[in-house]
């Protein structure tokens, strides 16, 4: 073999590998939703796709037209294999830990009932649970919102009271709250920062970050509680993300376009 077919042939299997690596990435992207944002990532990512099945056709597909069987050498067939596979699985854990470019996503959705209203980003999945009650309604209930990864999750609850005096100091009655949710089996090495005064829609409340190791895994929390006297209600917000930058962030999204009474 001559140093020009040597050299097409490294290159070759050098794009078939980079094919299956992107094309490892096509199930997750599709579970995103990110076929409908058309970003660059997801188009080049097709290329190379059209790109490794036209390399296919031609080292092998060609040959079966004109009825012409490859050659069969059982020597390389393995390792061959075993490189596509290892080009897939490439392709799959870059996707699943890679976070699109702000400019990849959609703007922020709006969730607007049951008298509150908050935006959230758009790569995440919002439901709706009881919280005294078997289904939400005005008096109580709890709003879920998570990315399909599992890695950002909020959490609004809502109770109506008469009797807000029970509820103060809320410094107190938050640290009750968030001691009490600690207590879940695999947390550990619970960091609580000091708990601080915020104003959200001109009503005082109050927050407090904390780091925990969940089964291993680092989480970074923030959790913010606040009485809105028109509604009546107690309103708690907790944020969990694996990054202590990407919990302020949202924290700070949530709230500052948080409306308690509509």
């Amino acid at each position: 073999m001559g140093a020009k077919e040597t050299i097409k042939k490294v290159f070759g299997w050098f794009f078939l590998f980079i094919g299956c690596a992107y094309l490892g990435s096509l199930p997750f992207s599709i579970t995103e939703g990110m076929i409908k944002t058309e970003s660059s990532p997801m188009i080049f990512g097709r290329l190379i796709g059209v790109l490794l099945f036209a390399y296919l056709f031609v080292h092998f597909g060609w040959k079966w037209v004109k009825r012409e069987p490859p050659k069969s050498n059982k020597i390389f067939t393995i390792p061959i294999i075993m490189f596509l596979l290892f080009g897939f699985m490439v392709g799959s854990v870059q996707y699943s830990f890679y976070e699109y470019p702000d400019e990849y996503k959609v703007s922020e959705f709006e969730y607007d009932g049951y008298g509150f209203s908050f935006e959230y980003p758009s790569d995440m999945d919002i439901s709706e649970e009881g919280y005294l009650s078997e289904k939400a309604d005005e008096s109580s209930g709890r709003v879920g919102v998570t990315n399909y990864k599992g890695t950002k999750t909020i959490y609004i609850t809502w109770l109506t009271t008469t009797e807000p005096e029970l509820l103060y100091p809320l410094k107190d009655t938050l640290k009750e709250t968030m001691d009490e949710s600690m207590k879940l089996e695999g947390v550990s090495n619970v960091k609580m920062e000091e708990i601080k005064t915020i104003k959200i829609n001109e009503h005082q409340g109050a927050y407090a970050p904390l780091s925990f190791d969940y089964y291993g895994l680092s989480s970074y929390d923030i959790y913010c509680m606040w009485y809105c006297d028109q509604s009546q209600r107690l309103y708690y917000i907790g944020i969990d993300t694996y990054s202590s930058e990407e919990t302020n962030k949202l924290f700070t999204e949530v709230v500052d376009s948080f409306v308690c009474h509509l």
